[in-house]
């Protein structure tokens, strides 16, 4: 599975749904939007730590300082703002009513949407996923319940269907230690 095929499964499972190409940018605008003006505030960001990563991988050994992340995020508004813009200047350019009804509709969407109306088990395997298979990694069944959360093991094999889930969706699985020494 290519990386960005992974990626669309990942958050298909999570959102429950697959966004329109407007829904998708006036949803990335918001979320990035909303952790700017918290930074502000000085509440927590939820990107921080990733910010914080990715300044360290760009800026190696420069001390982190907290206007790297205030200009991230003006950067990630000012690319999305642009091109939500184009979207609505184009529609007004040739007077297409549909467009923007659409619009309108994806910023109704998006203000109620909620990124966790999907199957969270799965889009937890598949997030796993991809950065296994990037390392080519596996990891044993336990470890994978673990990971996403799964409900305590239930008899002798209280993880039958998380098994089932990972191996349809091709998840790096070690083989676990209870089959290694039946044979």
């Amino acid at each position: 599975m290519a990386l960005q095929d992974a990626e669309k499964a990942w958050l298909f499972a999570r959102r429950g749904r697959q966004l329109s190409e407007i829904e998708e940018r006036l949803y990335h605008y918001f979320l990035f939007y909303d952790d700017q003006l918290k930074f502000i505030a000085g509440q927590e960001s939820r990107w921080e730590k990733w910010i914080k990563a990715y300044h360290a991988m760009k800026h190696l050994g420069e001390p982190f300082r907290p206007g790297f992340m205030l200009d991230f995020f003006e950067e990630f508004c000012r690319r999305h703002s642009s091109a939500l813009i184009k979207i609505f200047m184009d529609s007004i350019n040739s007077r297409d009513f549909e467009k923007i009804v659409e619009i309108a509709n994806a910023v109704k969407f998006i203000k109620s949407f909620e990124d966790k109306r999907g199957d969270l088990f799965r889009a937890e395997i598949l997030f796993h996923k991809l950065w296994l298979d990037k390392k080519g990694i596996k990891w044993p069944i336990r470890k994978v319940a673990g990971k996403i959360g799964w409900p305590d093991k239930v008899g002798a094999d209280g993880f039958k269907q998380l098994r089932r889930m990972c191996k349809e969706l091709n998840f790096p699985l070690a083989e676990s230690k209870h089959k290694a020494n039946k044979t």
